[in-house]
């Protein structure tokens, strides 16, 4: 029995600790069009480089954010800057550009660009002491896609997908796969967003419109083009103390996108006050203010 108790403890003091690298993503609450891609480690191995395929059903992927862009990672800047297949290195070995992530067309498997319906990011680490070195759960960057989308996370073989430090793949590596993307115009963040889809989705409360300054009839008047005018008025009027369900009411006429009153009035008075409060102003002078007020930047 002794004998047997001791052959089980040199096993379980034996084997490795399971330890897991999850890759994951999410969409940002803000900008809908934006992915942030994250990782988490759990082994005390930690994780030298990254090569992943990121790839859309529908749209492209636009464009790339949020990585590090200062190379080598540091107690004030800690992350994974090292590109690979980008970096610039003089001969004598000055860095003179870490470039970005997305491996380059010229490689030899000629990766696809931004601009099309999967990349290839390249993330490596390189730092001295372990007050530097890279944290173990952070978002790796962000991709930007163009439409409504399921979007999958693949290793990319030919750049050795993760490799940890002691240059082995991880123990177990999990990647995420048909990761839903909806991007509606109006941000889910806000606090009005339930109020949005109660009404319809109206793409009128949207940015860039000039709705949400008093634009309800999502035009310019006069010679001068006055944004919010006479016509906005009258909206709001046709659509006064008009309550959602209401089939005749036109959404466009909620400027400010809120309930009013204990009767939950979607028009009423806030709405004209928010349009005296931009009377006869410009296109122009609305770019310049930029932000609609208590509601989101354009």
């Amino acid at each position: 029995m002794k004998k047997t108790f001791l052959a089980l403890m040199v096993l379980i003091l034996s084997t490795p600790a399971w330890a897991t690298v999850t890759i994951s993503l999410s969409q940002d609450k803000t900008d809908v069009n934006k992915v942030w891609v994250h990782y988490n480690n759990t082994d005390s191995n930690l994780i030298r480089a990254f090569a992943l395929k990121i790839k859309v059903d529908k749209g492209v992927i636009k464009s790339i954010s949020n990585y590090k862009t200062d190379g080598v990672s540091t107690a004030a800047s800690k992350g994974y800057g090292i590109y690979m297949g980008n970096i610039a290195i003089t001969g004598d070995g000055n860095v003179t550009s870490y470039g970005n992530p997305v491996a380059p067309a010229s490689a030899p498997d000629g990766p696809n660009q931004l601009g099309s319906n999967n990349i290839v990011i390249e993330m490596g680490s390189l730092y001295q002491s372990d007050g530097n070195k890279p944290a173990n759960d952070a978002n790796l960057c962000a991709v930007w896609v163009s439409a409504d989308c399921n979007v999958c996370v693949t290793e990319n073989a030919t750049r050795g997908g993760v490799v940890m430090e002691n240059a082995m793949p991880p123990t177990s590596l999990s990647l995420p796969c048909n990761v839903k993307i909806t991007l509606d115009c109006f941000p889910s963040a806000k606090a009005s967003y339930a109020d949005w889809v109660t009404l319809g989705k109206p793409a009128c409360w949207c940015a860039p419109t000039f709705q949400c300054f008093g634009d309800a009839d999502g035009k310019t008047e006069t010679l001068s083009k006055y944004r919010v005018y006479g016509n906005d008025i009258s909206v709001i009027s046709s659509n006064w103390k008009k309550k959602a369900g209401d089939l005749t009411l036109n959404a466009c006429a909620d400027v400010d996108h809120t309930k009013e009153t204990l009767s939950n009035y979607r028009v009423y008075g806030n709405d004209v006050t928010r349009v005296s409060n931009y009377w006869k102003k410009t296109d122009t002078q609305l770019n310049a203010i930029g932000k609609c007020p208590d509601y989101f930047t354009r």
